[in-house]
């Protein structure tokens, strides 16, 4: 379990987050939305601990965070870009990223084991595009969509016990997201992974995960938990987002 206790955090003399309270539950799915500005991006870099935090405490499992090492919290919590480009190292093969990624967080060098190359064409396979067949390719020859399939498999090899997705199909195109979110769908829901994930897209906010927080200036303006989503509409969402104040999503 991940919990936020009245975080506040910033940049400089500007404020974003303002005593932020958030729980998200072991194997829970949560979409995040609100306009820019209202902490999404900050809530991640804090969560990931890029960002201090001035007040307030975040605990994983009943642990905090800022007693974590380093590696501690990199293998504990994965984060995917919405930067095709981030995920994953351009001039490796598909194969020498899926190595480091089974690496991450460990002391062993960078060194290619023969016991793994089953698993890493099983793990590929699971995004269906036949990566698992390009081994030797590089990542940087692969589409928008294939780079960011092969980043949201690298960021799960560890096994975390949070993954953030930021905005991770938004800059592809709409068949190519589609598919890169009913991957994600599968993964998260299948391992039960706990997920929490940044969106601008009101359709998949409301067809996949378990909750919906909307942030309005740096703190939880409203949420629709699970039996509140089997009957939310894009048009009930979008009422509530105008009577928050979010006119951008």
């Amino acid at each position: 379990m991940l919990t936020l206790n009245n975080i506040t955090a910033g940049y400089g003399a500007r404020t974003i987050l303002n005593q932020l309270n958030l729980t998200i539950h072991r194997g829970e799915f949560v979409h995040i939305l609100g306009e820019n500005g209202a902490g999404k991006s900050t809530l991640f870099s804090t969560i990931l601990g890029k960002l201090p935090y001035s007040s307030g405490s975040i605990d994983l499992d009943g642990k905090s965070t800022s007693s974590l090492s380093a590696k501690e919290l990199a293998s504990s919590i994965a984060y995917v870009s919405q930067n095709t480009l981030h995920g994953t190292v351009g001039d490796f093969t598909i194969q020498e990223n899926m190595e480091m990624a089974l690496l991450r967080g460990r002391f062993a060098p960078l060194l290619f084991r023969k016991a793994d190359i089953n698993h890493i064409k099983q793990q590929l396979s699971l995004c269906e595009l036949g990566l698992e067949n390009r081994l030797s390719t590089k990542a940087s020859d692969l589409s928008g969509g294939q780079r960011q399939a092969l980043s949201l498999i690298m960021a799960l090899q560890q096994m975390p016990k949070v993954l953030l997705l930021d905005e991770h199909t938004s800059a592809l195109d709409p068949n190519t997201a589609t598919r890169i979110m009913a991957l994600t769908h599968s993964i998260v829901t299948q391992h039960n992974i706990t997920c929490v994930m940044i969106t601008h897209n009101l359709q998949e906010a409301i067809q996949y995960g378990d909750r919906i927080i909307i942030l309005h200036e740096g703190t939880v303006a409203k949420e629709f938990d699970a039996t509140q989503k089997t009957t939310l509409t894009h048009h009930k969402l979008i009422d509530t987002l105008l009577n928050i104040g979010v006119f951008s999503c």
